[in-house]
């Protein structure tokens, strides 16, 4: 999808910038990067590049889920995504489908910056802090489950208590869905 994006986008007059993930370093399948460069206007930055510089001179990011998406709708710049966990009604351009490619020049040129951007930001980190919950998420570092941290076990109890919500009305979905006395052992999250 990404390089039907850079084409389409190339073709209404964008310039591309492509920053390939840190981490992706020795990873990444260089046919992607060779197809992405062969449009015009598409240049390929170095890994050294901060993502941060780039979203202060792009005014449109595209990423499937990653969080410069999130960090370019805070910033106000469009962002175009694909159904991230930080994506809220009318603060993201999300890709569902293949389809939506065919407007998506026309929907990136029709958005205007979000006046006023604080709400825009208080939207985004209220569906955050919705999904979150306080823990120690390095409680797994150096784990010796001889001597667990008590941290990891409080981790595990606080995923647990999100995990039976998920459902749409915030049924608890363990309880009428997994075999019974699933997850019921020691230890278990869903305790």
């Amino acid at each position: 999808m990404l390089v039907e994006i850079a084409r389409r986008m190339t073709a209404a007059g964008y310039q591309i910038i492509v920053k390939d993930h840190p981490l992706q370093f020795g990873f990444r399948q260089t046919g992607l990067l060779e197809r992405l460069k062969a449009f015009p206007n598409v240049v390929i930055v170095p890994y050294e590049v901060s993502g941060n510089a780039l979203l202060a001179r792009c005014g449109v990011n595209v990423t499937a889920t990653g969080t410069l998406g999130l960090q370019a709708g805070l910033l106000g710049n469009v962002s175009i995504t694909g159904e991230a966990y930080y994506v809220t009604a009318d603060d993201f351009v999300v890709l569902r489908d293949p389809s939506d490619l065919e407007t998506l020049a026309e929907t990136v040129s029709g958005r205007t910056p979000p006046v006023p951007l604080r709400d825009r930001q208080a939207r985004i980190i209220a569906n955050l802090l919705q999904g979150s919950f306080d823990a120690d998420f390095f409680s797994f570092k150096d784990f010796d489950p001889a001597h667990p941290n008590p941290a990891a076990s409080d981790l595990g109890r606080r995923l647990g208590e999100r995990l039976r919500a998920l459902g749409p009305e915030g049924e608890d979905w363990h309880g009428r869905h997994m075999p019974r006395g699933g997850g019921g052992h020691d230890g278990s999250p869903l305790n």
